[in-house]
């Protein structure tokens, strides 16, 4: 796709619910997360609620792991490299008066790539076998990285922010805007310079919805904004790329 024809650069936007409309948020740096995806399996050895003693409950280990996974971030990582750990999911048994014999669990690791990032997957195994051992039970652990974090080029930073002073104002351009949120927009950047902005788009009036709410909505001035950012950028980029 970067190939055919040749790309030498790539800009882009997200809307965001976070700024309010008529304020760009554009830095140099990582600016979105990695996303990661974990999936758990425990197995342990189901038997009857009333004879616990009889089972290895991976209920009680899931549990344990959901709190271990914790750790990764407030013991395993430098606070100095910004983290997130989050388990989403957790299915285990069908009845009220048994415990089963596996539980199931799902989750997302998200950092802005340095020695954590390198370090997460190995990290999140030995935790949750080790948990998992100390119960008498095991565990499975499958880890897939979707994609990287997304980080600015400084130069082309300073194309887009230049536009953005352009269209809202210099006061209105906002540094310090990220998110562990993820974007697939680090394929692109990962092999090419560019930049990636958040334009806002909360509602003057009423509380902004957060993103992916059902209720979420925006101010429809920040899809010209946003237009107007994509086009000057494009054309600064090119006048600075004149010879």
């Amino acid at each position: 796709m970067l190939e055919a024809p040749r790309v030498d650069a790539a800009f882009g936007i997200h809307l965001w619910n976070d700024l309010p409309v008529g304020t760009i948020g554009v830095m140099p740096g990582p600016v979105m997360a990695s996303v990661d995806e974990f999936e758990i399996t425990i197995l342990g050895r189901g038997g009857h609620a009333a004879a616990p003693h009889q089972t290895v409950d991976p209920v009680l280990i899931a549990a344990h792991v959901v709190t271990g996974l914790q750790s990764l971030i407030s013991r395993r990582r430098n606070p100095f490299e910004e983290g997130v750990v989050s388990v989403t999911q957790l299915a285990a048994g069908h009845a009220f008066n048994v415990i089963p014999g596996r539980a199931d669990l799902r989750g997302t690791v998200r950092t802005f790539g340095g020695k954590f990032y390198d370090e997460a997957p190995q990290l999140l195994e030995e935790t949750v076998k080790g948990i998992a051992g100390a119960f008498g039970g095991s565990a499975e652990v499958r880890y897939r990285r979707l994609c990287k974090p997304t980080v600015n080029d400084e130069r082309m930073t300073r194309v887009m922010a230049d536009a953005a002073a352009d269209i809202v104002g210099k006061g209105k351009v906002a540094s310090g805007v990220r998110t562990m949120g993820g974007e697939d927009m680090s394929f692109f950047l990962a092999q090419v310079p560019g930049c990636f902005a958040f334009v806002g788009s909360a509602p003057r009036a009423g509380k902004a919805s957060p993103h992916h709410s059902p209720t979420f909505d925006i101010d429809e001035e920040s899809l010209v904004i946003g237009t107007e950012l994509l086009t000057r950028t494009a054309l600064g980029y090119l006048t600075m790329s004149t010879p």
